[in-house]
C-alpha cells in the first residue's frame, strides 16, 4: 500500500470479464498499470494495493445479486474467499488486487445473466477501463445500480457518448451555425433518456444527486477524452445539438421537476436539502431554455426571467442567467444589466458577470467587454 505514496502517478486499471453460462460462474480479470511520470525513476512502476469494490446487477430484475461467493487462488493454488463489505444484502464485493493482473471467479450467478458494476463508491482513485460495457450496459446501469456513483458515472459517460456521436455526425464543411437537430433515438440513445427521466422524476432521490446526474460534460471535459486532432468549436455545437435533443425529449419532467423545487422568491437559507433543490431547479431551467420548440423555450425565458427578478440571493439571480446566457433578446439584456447594476461595485461578482459575457453564443461580447 505505501506505494501509494513512494511513486507517482495515477494507476490505470482494465476490468474484463468472461461468463459461463454452463455454470452460472463468471471470471473477472483486473489489471494495472501505472504510466511513467518524469521524475527520476519514473519509467518504473510497480504495482500497488488495489481494492476495486464490485456488485453485479442481475439483467432481469434490476435487482443487485444478493450474498455473491468470490473467489480467487490464493499462493498455492487454493480458493481464497473474497471479503463483501457489510450489510444484511452482501451485494458489494472487494477485489483486493496487488498484481499486475489478478483474477477472480463469482459462483451461484443467476442463468439469465448480469451485468458489473465496477468501482462501487470509488473505491480507489484509478482510471478504470471497462470495454465491455457499452451505451445498453450503461443505460442499464443508469435506471438500476444501487451505487449511486456510478449511476452518476453511467449518466456522464453516457451523455459523453451521446456527444462523440453528435461530434462525428458533425462534416468538415457543413455550417456549424445550422446544424440540423440530432435525433437521440434514430442514435440509439432512448433508453439513456429514460434512464434520466426515471432519476429526474424520482422524488425519494436527493435532489442534489439528480442535478448532479443531469449535468453535462463541458467542452473541455469532452475535448481532453477525445484522441487525435479535436476541433474545440465543433465540440461546442455538438455538445449543444445534444443538450437541445435531452431538453426536448424530457421537457414535461423537467418542468415538473423545476416547479417543484424553485423557491428563488423564498428567504434564502444554507441546509443539504434547500442547496439540493436549489442545483437541482438551476439544472432544470438550463435545459428548458435549451429547447427547440419556440413555445416553449419562450416559456422557459418568462420562467428564468421571473426567477431572476425574485431572487433573495446570489445562488438564484446567478443560475437564471447562466440560464439564459445564451438566448438573444430582451430577457437576457435586462437581466444582465440589471445584475451589473445592483453588483457592480463588489469585484468578485464583476468576474461572474465576465465569466458570463465570454462565454455567451449571443453575437457582440467581445465588444461588450471592452
Amino acid at each position: 500500500f505505501q506505494r501509494w505514496y513512494s511513486q507517482a502517478g495515477t494507476p490505470e486499471v482494465h476490468v474484463a470479464w468472461e461468463a459461463d453460462r454452463a455454470t452460472n460462474s463468471l471470471a473477472m480479470t483486473v489489471r494495472q498499470r501505472t504510466p511513467a511520470t518524469p521524475d527520476p525513476g519514473g519509467d518504473e512502476k510497480l504495482p500497488v494495493c488495489l481494492p476495486v469494490a464490485v456488485g453485479l446487477v442481475d439483467q432481469k430484475t434490476g435487482r443487485d445479486v444478493e450474498d455473491l461467493r468470490v473467489f480467487r487462488k490464493g499462493p498455492n493454488g487454493e480458493r481464497v474467499p473474497v471479503p463483501l463489505l457489510a450489510g444484511p444484502a452482501r451485494t458489494t464485493a472487494v477485489l483486493v488486487c496487488t498484481d499486475d493482473a489478478t483474477t477472480f471467479h463469482f459462483e451461484g450467478l443467476p442463468a439469465h445473466g448480469v451485468v458489473p458494476s465496477v468501482l462501487r463508491d470509488f473505491s480507489a482513485p484509478v482510471r478504470l477501463s471497462t470495454p465491455q460495457i457499452g451505451a445498453p450496459e450503461l443505460a442499464f446501469l443508469l435506471a438500476n445500480d444501487s451505487d449511486s456513483f456510478n449511476r452518476a458515472e453511467a449518466a456522464s459517460r453516457l451523455m459523453t457518448l451521446m456527444i462523440e456521436k453528435s461530434y462525428a455526425d458533425v462534416g468538415e464543411g457543413d455550417d456549424l451555425g445550422r446544424l440540423p437537430s440530432w435525433d437521440v433515438e434514430a442514435a440509439g440513445f432512448q433508453p439513456a433518456i429514460e434512464g434520466m427521466r426515471a432519476i429526474l422524476n424520482d422524488a425519494d432521490l436527493d435532489a442534489a444527486f439528480r442535478a448532479l446526474v443531469l449535468e453535462p460534460p463541458s467542452a473541455g471535459e469532452i475535448v481532453d477524452m477525445m484522441d487525435g486532432a479535436v476541433d474545440p468549436l465543433r465540440v461546442h455545437h455538438a455538445r449543444a445539438r445534444v443538450v437541445h435533443a435531452i431538453a426536448d425529449a424530457l421537457a414535461p419532467d423537467l418542468l415538473r421537476a423545476y416547479e417543484q423545487t424553485n423557491a428563488s422568491g423564498e428567504a434564502y437559507m444554507w441546509t443539504p436539502a434547500a442547496a439540493g433543490a436549489r442545483s437541482l431547479a438551476s439544472r432544470c431551467i438550463r435545459f428548458l431554455v435549451a429547447q427547440t420548440d419556440s413555445d416553449g423555450r419562450a416559456r422557459a425565458l418568462e420562467l428564468a426571467e421571473a426567477q431572476f427578478q425574485h431572487a433573495t440571493n446570489m445562488s438564484d439571480s446567478y443560475s437564471a442567467l447562466g440560464a439564459m446566457n445564451s438566448t438573444a433578446g430582451g430577457a437576457r439584456d435586462r437581466c444582465m444589466r440589471a445584475f451589473l447594476d445592483r453588483w457592480g461595485g463588489d469585484n468578485n461578482v464583476v468576474v461572474k458577470y465576465f465569466m458570463l459575457e465570454s462565454a455567451t453564443d449571443v453575437e457582440g461580447n467581445a465588444a461588450r467587454l471592452r
